[in-house]
């Protein structure tokens, strides 16, 4: 069973190895498709958006002008993944402020920065409400893991404080190893995929390029420690009629 909030800095590894090995290093061909679904999210937002063969070129709503190589918006697929647990944390997080009646932008920082300013036993008791509905086990990981991204960034590559609307730039930029000066933007794209909901077309590069194949945000090994892990039990047995030993392997869940 999936766990309510997924470990973070295994999501987060898992994630960095993943695009580290399989990331394709050549130019994008987009698709028509992703070019239409994209492109009319974009200028909903009152930008102006060209798609080239290998870059586009975006034109903000006070006639800045960017020029993007498509490559960043296969590069931006691979985070996706961790911008959503990101995110389901994040709303988490907000309605334990809501149940303490407490400001995101007093409480958040003062989390971080000095973690006994919380009667932790409320902060928990606030978490059991909010999850409420899941199984006690579930529900005791789930507010474990949120206290610690509340209040150890360093767990989850945190910088910029969780109140703020941007915290989530530097960890997908650091996890996709990205010159945050020259490549911000791909950030940005992050964020445009999680809110115009077209996962589904970017969780493969076939699905949105011409030239590319291959899986991007879905970490196919990843499991959360959480789960149940098989237990092997090795067991000899020597009564065969030649004379040799029998090995049998039987396989235990811990759950």
């Amino acid at each position: 069973m999936p766990s309510i909030l997924k470990d973070l800095n295994l999501l987060i590894r898992k994630t960095s190895i993943h695009y580290r090995d399989n990331c394709p290093q050549c130019d994008v061909i987009l698709n028509e498709e992703f070019q239409e679904l994209h492109g009319n999210y974009i200028r909903k937002r009152n930008f102006m958006v060209d798609f080239y063969k290998y870059t586009a070129v975006i034109t903000t709503s006070v006639g800045n002008t960017m020029y993007v190589p498509n490559q960043w918006f296969v590069v931006a697929s691979y985070a996706l993944g961790v911008f959503t647990e990101l995110m389901a944390y994040k709303e988490s997080l907000l309605k334990v402020c809501a149940y303490i009646m407490q400001k995101p932008k007093i409480i958040i920082p003062k989390l971080r920065d000095d973690p006994t300013c919380v009667d932790k036993s409320f902060f928990m008791k606030a978490c059991n409400t909010v999850f409420a509905g899941y199984d006690e086990e579930e529900i005791a990981v789930a507010k474990s893991r949120l206290w610690r991204f509340a209040t150890d960034y360093s767990w989850w590559s945190g910088n910029k404080t969780i109140d703020r609307g941007d915290f989530y730039l530097s960890v997908c930029l650091n996890m996709l190893n990205l010159v945050a000066q020259s490549q911000t933007y791909v950030g940005e794209i992050v964020y445009d995929y999680y809110h115009e909901n077209i996962g589904y077309m970017i969780s493969d590069l076939s699905l949105f390029t011409e030239n590319l194949e291959g899986k991007t945000y879905e970490i196919l090994d990843y499991r959360d420690p959480q789960e149940a892990v098989p237990e092997i039990e090795v067991v000899q047995q020597k009564d065969n009629d030649d004379g040799d030993e029998e090995i049998i392997i039987n396989v235990k869940s811990k759950k």
